[in-house]
């Protein structure tokens, strides 16, 4: 059974040395929501579902630790103007657990967390990481302090596991991705230009090219294709969720293409039908005024053969015919049918042209 990485502690440490209550998300041996679903989870967004893998992804190499608790924060500030009281806030408890055992891991440290809630609703709770904690209290070095990340997108000597950890961790902080049931988008939040550019060119590594927007407040940079989002999301090592996308995507695929087909023959067969329905109409017609006794044998023969199947296609009505006669041939004879039927149809009292009126026919 996966369990959910487990914590040295299941309280929150103030600086005044109280302990403050933890969320039981974040307590160790939480069984992860995939392994064990609920009626809850089932209503999850795809998008958190997503999240919930990533998040209990470990990386083995401490580089990669590093690499990706940097995107973690860098997409989440947790210092701004010479301190803030908090390391890392988020509403997904999955990501919370992940950043304290990175930090665990990378660092040593273990920083409180805490929880703010609105009401009892579990959807309002935000998770508060590291409260009180400053970066000159973090041994080895503050993650601003590893600028070989920064060179993650041009760095040809740079580890691939370390690109797709960076990903992985903006991913978790800034990023989301529509239910491909209603739509294919995945989007990442970049909070300045430089960001921005180096995102791009961490997805321009796989061969991902995403556009980009302006947004209030940073930068958004968007994935609209179906195998782009497939791809991204096996960068980062979603693979459940990769393979129920690929396999919600093949079934719109299916269903795309046979109401495609189903339209289609519809079409054709209404043509046919009503094609079918004005060759009646034209040979009763001359059946009335003209006699299907004085045609030629071919088009009384076709003729008749025409008002016995009237819901023959061509290539059926050439086939009773002896001997039998290709779709060309049957649809010339109907064709010579109509213009006859055109002819006399002008002739009928009502359909007379006006400018002859009160005119005698010229024989």
């Amino acid at each position: 059974m996966v369990v959910c990485p487990s914590l040295r502690s299941t309280t929150g440490v103030r600086a005044g040395g109280k302990r403050e209550s933890v969320d039981p998300a974040l307590r160790p041996g939480c069984v992860s929501p995939r392994v064990a679903p609920t009626a809850e989870v089932s209503r999850l967004s795809f998008s958190t579902q997503v999240k919930n893998e990533l998040a209990r992804l470990i990386p083995g190499l401490e580089c990669c630790q590093r690499a990706e608790l940097k995107g973690l924060l860098d997409a989440r500030p947790c210092f701004s103007g010479g301190g803030a009281p908090a390391i890392y806030l988020t509403a997904n408890a999955a990501v919370a657990r992940k950043v304290i055992t990175l930090f665990n891991r990378v660092y040593g440290v273990h920083p409180p967390v805490a929880v703010r809630t609105r009401n009892s609703s579990r959807a309002n709770k935000l998770y508060v990481v590291g409260k009180g904690v400053e970066p000159a209290e973090v041994p080895n070095g503050w993650p601003e302090d590893f600028p070989w990340i920064d060179r993650l997108s041009y760095d040809g000597r740079a580890r691939d596991c370390c690109r797709r950890a960076y990903l992985r961790g903006f991913f978790l902080s800034a990023g989301s991705v529509g239910d491909p049931r209603r739509g294919y988008h995945l989007e990442l939040i970049a909070r300045d230009g430089s960001k921005t550019a180096f995102l791009m060119g961490l997805m321009g590594c796989y061969e991902i090219q995403p556009g980009t927007t302006g947004r209030q407040g940073g930068r958004v940079i968007y994935l609209k294709g179906a195998e782009a989002i497939a791809q991204f999301l096996n960068v980062v090592g979603a693979h459940a969720a990769l393979l129920e996308f690929e396999s919600l995507r093949v079934y719109k695929e299916i269903k795309n293409a046979v109401n495609r087909l189903v339209n289609c023959e519809t079409a054709n067969l209404n043509k046919v039908v009503d094609a079918a329905l004005q060759q009646v109409q034209d040979i009763e017609l001359i059946h009335r005024q003209k006699g299907l006794e004085n045609l030629p044998p071919a088009l009384r023969e076709m003729a008749w053969l025409r008002l016995k199947n009237p819901e023959a296609s061509l290539k059926e009505l050439g086939e009773l015919l002896e001997p039998p006669l290709g779709k060309s041939g049957v649809n010339h004879r109907l064709r010579r049918l109509k213009e006859l039927a055109e002819v006399l149809r002008k002739k009928e009292p009502g359909n007379r042209s006006p400018g002859l009126a009160g005119h005698s026919d010229v024989h």
